[in-house]
């Protein structure tokens, strides 16, 4: 073969990752021809294979990122109920830890508790059913 003939070569090679020369939040998948929506987007419909148009999607977990998940606004993210930021400052991070003490936000009276994963009800309430949900009801009074 000849450098003229080895120049002449256009062939194009799938590279999985690479983003979409048009279409913007979706990259190359591990499949030729295939494509993922980026972290945070979704497919706008997903039984339409031809359609590339994807929407940013409030409440997404990140893929590589645990305990975090897509905000309402696009392109930022917040740490899952439990969580903070580990490095605060450093907006480029996406580490978190587990954190006791917060209130969890879908559950009223409902702290992260000091092991990671798990919640305590406020002083003077109790779980209603703990094996299911975080759902609370004031305890009982020790009234004799």
């Amino acid at each position: 073969m000849s450098n003229v003939e080895s120049k002449d070569n256009l062939n194009v090679v799938w590279a999985p990752g690479m983003p979409h020369p048009s279409n913007k939040h979706i990259h190359a998948a591990d499949s030729v021809g295939l494509w993922n929506a980026d972290p945070g987007y979704s497919w706008r419909q997903p039984n339409e294979n031809a359609n590339l148009e994807v929407i940013w999607t409030s409440g997404i977990s990140h893929p590589t990122s645990k305990h975090i998940h897509a905000s309402d606004i696009e392109g930022s993210w917040i740490p899952d109920p439990g969580y903070n930021w580990q490095r605060p400052a450093d907006s480029n991070s996406l580490e978190v830890v587990w954190t006791p003490g917060i209130r969890h936000p879908q559950f009223q009276h409902v702290l992260s508790y000091k092991d990671e994963g798990q919640w305590i009800p406020d002083a003077g309430f109790q779980f209603v059913n703990p094996k299911v949900d975080l759902g609370v009801v004031a305890s009982p009074s020790d009234a004799h």
